[in-house]
């Protein structure tokens, strides 16, 4: 089994999420992840 975890946001803020569990991938903003330069989205889930 790998272990593994992944965060909604940079895992160094407070108000990002962590997660170990592929359910929650739909937490991802995957159109930013696809981006040049990241920034903050408007949308918090």
């Amino acid at each position: 089994m790998r272990v593994f975890a992944f965060t909604d946001g940079h895992a160094v803020m407070d108000y990002s999420e962590f997660y170990d569990d592929l359910q929650f991938l739909n937490m991802i903003d995957w159109e930013i992840m696809q981006a040049r330069y990241w920034n903050n989205t408007l949308l918090r889930w």
